[in-house]
C-alpha cells in the first residue's frame, strides 16, 4: 500500500502536453483527409456532367441520326427573353411540304432556352408550333437537379469529308459544352467537358444555319456556342406504317395497238 501511494501520477503539465500533442497529430491526419475529400468531391461533380452531357447529346443524335431530313436555326429573342416562332414558319411550312407521305412521314422540332432542352413533339402545322413556344415550359425535358449547377451552350456546324463528291457528303458536328454560373468553361483536371456529336449523311444535305461557326481563311471552322432561341426540325419515317414496298420486277412494256 505504501508503494502505491509513494507512485507519482500524470503533471497538469504532463496532461497538457500530452493532448497538444494529441491535437497536432489529428490535425496532421485531417489535413491528410481534406485533398482526398475535395478529389472525391470533383471527381463526383466531373462524373455528374459527363453523364448530363452524354444523355443531352445522345438524345439529340437518335433523332438526327434516324432523321430523313433536319434543319438547326437560331431565333432572336425579344426584350423579355421571348422566342418569336414566326422567324421558322417559312421553314416549318417548307419542311411539311416536303414529305413524301404525311402518313408516315412526321416533322418534330426541339428547342433550347436557356441551355435546356424542350421537346415539342410533333408538328402537323405552324399554328401547333407556335402556340408551343409560347408554352415551351410545358415541355421541358429533364428537371433542374439534372441539369445541376452546370449551364450548356450548343454549337453546330457541318465540314466537308476530305473525300467530298458532293456537297452532302459531310460531317455535321453538334458540340455540347458545359459553363459555370461565372460563364466559365467548366475544364477539370483529367478532362475537358465537351462533347461532339458527328452525323454524315449522303442522302440529303440538311440545312445548318451559319450564325452557328464562321469558316476561316484558312479552312478552319470556328464554333460559337449558343444557349437559347435553337430550333431543330427533323423528320422521321414510320416504316412501320408502309403498306406495300414498291415492286422490284419491272412492268410488262405495254404493246403497241395493231394498226
Amino acid at each position: 500500500m505504501k508503494k502505491i501511494f509513494k507512485s507519482k501520477g500524470f503533471t497538469l503539465v504532463e496532461m497538457v502536453i500530452a493532448m497538444a500533442l494529441t491535437a497536432i497529430l489529428m490535425g496532421a491526419v485531417m489535413m491528410l483527409f481534406t485533398p482526398v475529400n475535395n478529389i472525391i468531391k470533383s471527381l463526383q461533380g466531373d462524373v455528374n456532367i459527363n453523364i448530363t452531357t452524354d444523355t443531352i447529346s445522345q438524345y439529340l443524335f437518335d433523332r438526327m441520326a434516324n432523321s430523313t431530313n433536319f434543319d438547326i436555326s437560331l431565333n432572336a429573342l425579344d426584350a423579355d427573353g421571348k422566342m418569336d416562332p414566326s422567324a421558322s414558319q417559312t421553314t416549318i411550312t417548307s419542311q411539311l411540304a416536303d414529305r413524301d407521305d404525311p402518313s408516315i412521314e412526321k416533322l418534330y422540332a426541339i428547342i433550347i432556352m436557356d441551355g435546356k432542352l424542350y421537346d415539342l413533339g410533333s408538328i402537323e402545322n405552324y399554328g401547333e408550333y407556335a402556340s408551343r413556344v409560347e408554352d415551351y415550359e410545358s415541355y421541358r425535358l429533364f428537371d433542374d437537379q439534372f441539369y445541376g449547377d452546370a449551364h450548356y451552350k450548343y454549337s453546330f456546324y457541318s465540314v466537308e469529308s476530305p473525300s467530298a463528291s458532293t456537297s452532302a457528303d459531310k460531317w455535321y458536328h453538334m458540340g455540347i459544352t458545359p459553363y459555370d454560373e461565372d460563364g466559365n468553361i467548366i475544364i477539370s483536371e483529367r478532362a475537358t467537358m465537351f462533347k461532339l456529336i458527328n452525323l454524315q449523311f449522303s442522302k440529303f444535305d440538311p440545312s445548318i444555319d451559319g450564325v452557328f461557326y464562321t469558316t476561316n481563311p484558312d479552312s478552319t471552322v470556328e464554333a460559337h456556342p449558343q444557349d437559347s432561341g435553337v430550333v431543330i426540325l427533323y423528320k422521321i419515317k414510320d416504316y412501320t406504317k408502309v403498306t406495300s414496298a414498291p415492286s422490284l420486277t419491272p412492268e410488262p412494256a405495254t404493246p403497241a395497238p395493231t394498226p
